[in-house]
């Protein structure tokens, strides 16, 4: 959900992750939050509405529909020859209006409105329009009607002899942007062997290694499609190997009680991209995603997130209800630890998302959560003594008020007690300001109070070494400064950084906090996810964050229960953009990368983008994701180019990215790959393939499709089938534009408009006739299919 103005305390009870599915939209209300969600247009509807006067023509448009509530635009269209000012709107809505951009509303008697203009968009040129738009809830859209004009006419003078001074446009915006300097980031490998466990505040495998969890909420299979979100648009297993590729280690995979009645059905499906599951029940769905995750070297935490099927944490607060009492609860979560008993992917539990309102912790009551989370956790460790066992906080305890689920105050007094040592790992949940407007975010002292806040609900149980700590839930659209310093703080906060005074606090080879971010899925109404709305686009804003505390595995045969682990530890280049004064106008500049001596796609993750300041908005961050490697190499450079668009136009600025490459040379032997003085005579070949494999390229295999495209830009997929058996293969191709985004593959080159791609871990070796998907994002004017396959 975009962060709006609230009017005139219309918004107080804030949203939490709003959800949607291809059919409907659900929301709630609660005490301390309203829920409301986004999707794909799916049925356009379109209103025309009366003019009571000449001048302006309203028209209104339904842009999301959910039955109880809707998205609406009105748009007033001059039909004169003379410029319109000051307009007035009024209609009927037999409901509730939430929210409200690009005007105000006025009045308001019983169910009709008025709305005007902001300060932005009261005059209205010969031929020209504006609109306005709104949130509307508790009634549907065939409620709303009387759509008119009140004011605003040129044939009907204003009582006043003269119309007030229309502001001048906004020509020049004058701004800056400072190089920045990133140390490059480099690889490093650890050991994952066995079921995970705990020592202290770090999480560790069979051999003791210490390990992150660094993973990435999907949800779904708790909401009335008793599946996971996104598969109308894409397979499951290509958006798990798009997880993989993006650096994530950990699916974090919410499922209600209801998920497991024999008449909840999966529905939302696209089973044309997700053939295996066709006729396939909930735990079905469950048990491929549980597989493949297994199959590819991806973790798996599974989530009670509701008792019944919905959106959001229970209504209840608690983790049982009167359809779904405690016994079914833990009755479910024993039969899920048993049945994954020994699939190494699933490494732990989370007992239940959220517990709040009348959930209590330590008080010996029928709702102290923490007895109930002892109860639910021996339960499941008496089946599968080898999961972790993931427990939330609450909403109230001796810290006061806080997120759902994330006030761990009591736990260092009242610690949750198991019957298998070294298993629990606490659990919070934080979002920023936009979500819900905390008091301490209005502390003069922000961000820098956040680090104490944080300490004091739930990072003290890591910083004091009582229990590893994995947050949970976090998550933002990023789309205001208070948002961004607090992801920013979030990160450093994770990476180490306990007093918020730049340095690290952790040990050497000391993991810093666990955490799953939310969400994966775009259509968190409040949150976005990592995904753009296309179910296909990683925004790398996020992404570029999210790097320097993930810990990526890539086994080397398959699967989470043994092998070598690479952790790639990156760095983002964060760029600061700064308006040289606040403007009463939005301003709007476009953004992208351009290669140096570093080259986009490999050595870091080029971008195209717009920046939006609202009015009196003046600093605002982009930051560009740089990848690290293992070569020993020259210091790198690229650059952002930035070009005013609204109000202004302009030549733009360019700031410089320097990378600093930190592979040392080592100076005991020689580099690697550097063959000896004397080579032997005759030395044999080095890994020849297989018998009936061969290395080779996929050209007379590759069907390049167009999925979407827009004004400077596109979406393509390669569908590659191999004709024979072919092992680590190349494909190069001609593609006239920039490469900003690539999934299921990785560039190696790029001359040109000529790109060379080799394949990830996982799909490297084809069988004759496999097909994989290869997918990138491409920007750029007038950028054509790709050509030339070879």
């Amino acid at each position: 959900m975009r962060s709006r103005t609230l009017l005139d305390g219309l918004w107080q009870l804030a949203t939490r992750r709003a959800i949607r599915l291809p059919s409907q939209q659900h929301g709630r209300r609660s005490a301390q939050s309203v829920h409301r969600l986004r999707r794909p247009l799916l049925l356009h509807e379109q209103l025309e509405g009366r003019a009571m006067m000449a001048g302006l023509a309203p028209g209104f448009e339904v842009t999301n529909d959910w039955g109880s509530g809707f998205n609406g635009d009105v748009v007033l269209t001059n039909v004169t020859a003379t410029t319109v000012a000051d307009w007035r709107v009024q209609f009927d809505y037999e409901g509730e209006i939430t929210t409200l951009w690009n005007g105000v509303i006025e009045s308001q008697d019983g169910s009709t409105y008025i709305v005007g203009p902001a300060a932005w968009n009261g005059v209205v040129a010969a031929g020209g329009s504006v609109s306005f738009g709104f949130t509307a809830a508790s009634a549907p859209a065939a409620n709303f009607s009387n759509l008119v004009v009140i004011a605003g006419d040129p044939s009907t003078p204003p009582p006043q002899p003269d119309p007030p001074p229309v502001t001048p446009p906004v020509t020049t915006v004058d701004f800056s942007i400072a190089d920045v300097v990133v140390t490059e980031g480099t690889l490093g490998t650890a050991a994952v062997r066995g079921p995970l466990a705990t020592a202290g505040n770090q999480i560790i495998d069979a051999a003791g290694n210490r390990v992150r969890i660094a993973g990435v909420n999907w949800f779904g299979l708790e909401t009335t499609t008793y599946a996971p979100h996104g598969l109308w648009a894409r397979g499951y297993r290509e958006m798990m190997d798009q997880m993989k590729s993006l650096g994530f280690n950990t699916i974090r995979l919410p499922y209600s009680d209801q998920l497991f009645d024999p008449a909840s059905t999966p529905n939302g499906i696209d089973f044309s991209k997700n053939p295996d599951l066709i006729g396939k029940s909930g735990i079905e769905v469950m048990d491929r995603i549980v597989s493949y995750a297994d199959q590819i070297g991806l973790w798996v935490i599974l989530d009670h997130h509701r008792s019944d099927a919905g959106n959001s944490a229970s209504d209840s607060g608690l983790w049982f209800s009167q359809a779904f009492p405690e016994q079914v609860w833990v009755d479910n979560l024993t039969m899920l630890a048993a049945r994954y008993a020994e699939t190494a992917s699933v490494v732990g539990i989370d007992l239940h998302n959220e517990p709040h309102g009348p959930a209590t912790w330590g008080d010996g009551s029928a709702t102290d959560w923490r007895l109930a989370a002892e109860r639910a956790g021996n339960a499941v460790l008496a089946v599968n003594p080898q999961l972790l066992i993931i427990v939330e906080g609450i909403e109230r305890a001796a810290s006061g008020s806080y997120w759902w689920g994330g006030n761990l105050s009591n736990a260092g007094e009242h610690p949750v007690r198991l019957n298998v040592e070294n298993r629990l790992v606490y659990s919070p949940h934080d979002y920023p300001a936009s979500v819900y407007a905390q008091p301490y975010f209005s502390d003069p002292a922000y961000p820098a109070n956040l680090p104490e806040v944080w300490d004091a609900n739930w990072g003290y149980l890591f910083r004091e070494g009582i229990a590893p700590v994995m947050l949970g839930e976090f998550g933002s659209t990023l789309e205001t400064a208070s948002d961004q310093a607090w992801f920013a703080s979030m990160l450093d906060y994770l990476a180490g950084d306990l007093d918020g005074d730049g340095g690290s606090d952790l040990a050497a080879g000391v993991q810093g906090i666990s955490w799953t971010y939310w969400s994966w899925n775009p259509n968190s109404g409040d949150t976005g996810g990592i995904l753009a709305d296309d179910w296909q686009t990683p925004i790398d804003a996020k992404l570029a964050g999210l790097s320097a505390v993930q810990f990526p595995l890539e086994t080397a045969g398959g699967g989470t229960d043994t092998g070598d682990v690479t952790a790639e530890v990156g760095r983002a280049a964060t760029f600061t953009i700064e308006l040289a004064s606040a403007y009463d106008v939005p301003v709007t500049l476009t953004y992208a990368t351009h290669s140096g001596t570093a080259t986009g796609g490999v050595d870091y993750t080029s971008q195209l983008g717009r920046i939006d300041f609202a009015p009196g908005e003046t600093r605002r961050q982009v930051s560009v994701l740089v990848k690290p490697d293992a070569v020993v190499e020259s210091d790198e450079t690229f650059s952002l180019h930035v070009v005013p668009l609204l109000p202004a136009v302009g030549e733009g600025v360019i700031a410089v990215a320097t990378i600093v490459d930190d592979d040392a040379t080592d100076t005991a032997a020689p580099p690697v790959g550097v063959p000896p003085t004397e080579p032997p005579a005759d030395p044999p070949p080095a890994n020849p393939p297989p018998a009936d494999v061969s290395p080779g390229t996929l050209a007379a295999g590759v069907i390049a499709i167009e999925r979407s495209r827009w004004n400077n830009g596109m979406v393509v997929d390669l569908e590659i089938t191999a004709p024979k058996a072919i092992d680590d293969w190349r494909l190069s191709f001609d593609f006239d534009g920039e490469i900003v985004n690539i999934w299921n593959a990785t560039i190696v080159s790029r001359q040109g408009s000529r790109y060379t791609i080799a394949p990830l871990a996982y799909n490297a070796s084809l069988a004759v006739g496999q097909k994989i998907v290869v997918g990138f994002q491409g920007a750029g004017i007038d950028t054509a299919i790709p050509s030339g396959f070879a």
